[in-house]
């Protein structure tokens, strides 16, 4: 979606709860007046109904702070578990290698000769798959449908050739696709999934290869020769028809034959110039989480100080509504209502508000996260709910700043005392 109406509908949430507030907590009086005969509820009850706008006024950062940070609460953990199911979680352990693209020098494809050296190798490790990604040269014939350029500035080699893959090879990575029958190799970009850090962007492109992708033009030798002597689940011993290497990507689940292929993978990542670090899909999700969880500590911290700064302020309402009423609190507790009556009455008359803020923009939370997700397309992601931090920011701060109201409850003591009940 557009940015400018994402955050146009986010002001108009928040708007809303702002307008909304005074009439729930009317209508939240009103319910309390109708199920409860206590003295102390009734009192409340009939005090916020009067005056719901003052009542909620001193709630509103509490309804902005509750609402930002379930919304982040929620979302995060959404994608931070989505990153991990990518390609239904079967791309975790496979690393990515790609190198160095012609037109960002000193980066460049490998030679087909640098190619058959590591795809041999890489290969002669146990437990290995490849599937070798060739950069497409510029002069196969015929020409292709218009082919993916690099939406940045400008547009690089790579994107505008795309890349050419074995469709026996990339059989052993379903996730990715699949030819259609008969077909021995086929043209495809593999851009996103080669260069991309956001797991979710790339899931939402899978699978890359379908049976409507085009042939690799004849002559590429492409499916010739892949897996022909280098065994089951082994890459061709040759780059086929001098197509240079644009990357490979590599399934080894066994990690300390994972971490011997990335120290030999090193001379031609430096070789070819690449600054990528070899890295499987779930090491790069990893990455992803330790930046999206300081993101979401970073709300929660604001919402943790929110909460304290309203409970502050709820605490001077609170003193202000007391010496306001002391005329009518003194006259109650002269007529035998017991201070603990009074004390309670305050108490409800802030509570109410709080919790009923806090319920509802919760809910707005979750509201605007569930959209969020769906429109991030995270696909196969088991379902994510907020962490322990947002409960214990969240409730520990609306508990404090509850035992914040509480210690302005002794200058009800003072202001009704029946020696003071003197009125002008």
């Amino acid at each position: 979606p557009d940015p400018l109406l994402a955050d146009a509908g986010l002001a108009l949430i928040m708007v809303g709860l702002m307008v909304a507030g005074p009439w729930l907590t009317m209508l939240a009086a009103r319910l309390a007046a109708r199920l409860t005969r206590g003295a102390a509820t009734l009192l409340a009850a009939r005090r916020l109904a009067a005056e719901p706008k003052a009542a909620f006024r001193s709630v509103n950062g509490i309804v902005l702070a509750v609402f930002i940070g379930t919304a982040v609460a929620g979302i995060v953990p959404a994608v931070v578990s989505g990153q991990l199911a990518a390609g239904g979680g079967t791309l975790n352990e496979v690393m990515r290698v790609p190198f160095g693209y012609a037109d960002a020098a000193p980066g460049r494809p490998l030679p087909p000769g640098e190619a058959d050296e590591l795809l041999a190798e890489v290969g002669a490790h146990p437990g290995v798959t490849l599937l070798p990604i060739y950069r497409r040269a510029a002069t196969q014939d015929p020409p292709a449908a218009p082919l993916p350029c690099d939406p940045g500035p400008g547009c690089r080699l790579d994107f505008m050739l795309g890349h050419v893959v074995s469709c026996d090879d990339l059989a052993r990575f379903p996730a990715l696709g699949a030819c259609a029958p008969g077909v021995r190799a086929v043209t495809a970009d593999f851009n996103r999934l080669l260069t991309s850090d956001n797991l979710l962007s790339v899931d939402r492109n899978l699978p890359i290869v379908d049976p409507t992708s085009p042939s690799a033009p004849a002559g590429t030798g492409i499916g010739t020769g892949s897996g022909k002597d280098a065994g089951p689940g082994k890459a061709g011993a040759a780059a086929p028809d001098g197509l240079s290497l644009a990357a490979v990507l590599i399934r080894a689940d066994d990690p300390a034959v994972r971490e011997r292929i990335r120290t030999s993978l090193t001379p031609y990542v430096a070789r070819s110039g690449s600054a990528e670090t070899p890295l499987t899909f779930a090491e790069v999700a990893r990455f992803r989480e330790v930046l999206l969880d300081q993101v979401e500590r970073v709300a929660l911290a604001i919402v943790a100080l929110t909460l304290l700064v309203a409970g502050c302020g709820l605490l001077v309402a609170v003193a202000g509504g007391v010496v306001e009423r002391r005329q009518p609190f003194t006259l109650l507790r002269l007529s035998g209502t017991p201070t603990r009556t009074l004390s309670l009455v305050v108490v409800l008359e802030t509570a109410v508000p709080v919790l009923l803020a806090a319920l509802v923009a919760a809910a707005a939370g979750f509201g605007v996260a569930g959209p969020v997700i769906d429109q991030l397309a995270i696909k196969s992601a088991p379902a994510a709910l907020p962490g322990a931090g947002y409960l214990l920011t969240v409730g520990g701060g609306l508990l404090a700043a509850l035992l914040i109201v509480l210690a302005g409850l002794p200058l009800l003591r003072r202001v009704t005392a029946p020696d003071n009940a003197r009125f002008e």
